[in-house]
């Protein structure tokens, strides 16, 4: 196998013994001083942190800077409610002074002709 690896302890435990590296050298398979989160992290420079792809009402969301009463109220809609909502500002957003208003004018309009209330 690898140089500097040997056999399995006898003992039956399967931890490998006198790998030559410091690091390995404990029992317990710890750092030098048997604590493993003693060790640096290493990090990729330039590597991007592992984040969830942005579903398409979360970008809604983010860029038009909608506020967090106005995201929750969204969020707590059915698919075919958001496109409902959506569709209704399409073209007033941009140019609105608060966007959120908008939208949760919008919702308003939704939740009564669905019959639910999803604003406080």
């Amino acid at each position: 196998f690898a140089a500097g690896f040997q056999d399995r302890a006898a003992d039956g435990t399967g931890t490998a013994t006198g790998s030559g590296d410091p690091a390995w050298s404990t029992a317990d398979g710890g750092g030098q001083d048997g604590n493993l989160a003693a060790q640096p992290q290493q990090t990729v420079i330039g590597a991007q942190p592992a984040v969830a792809p942005e579903g398409p009402l979360d970008r809604f969301i983010r860029i038009f800077h909608l506020d967090e009463l106005a995201a929750k109220c969204l969020r707590a809609l059915y698919d075919d409610e958001v496109a409902s909502v959506i569709d209704s500002c399409q073209g007033r957003l941009r140019h609105a002074r608060n966007p959120s208003a908008v939208v949760m004018t919008a919702i308003k309009g939704v939740a009564a002709r669905v019959g639910r209330r999803y604003y406080d």
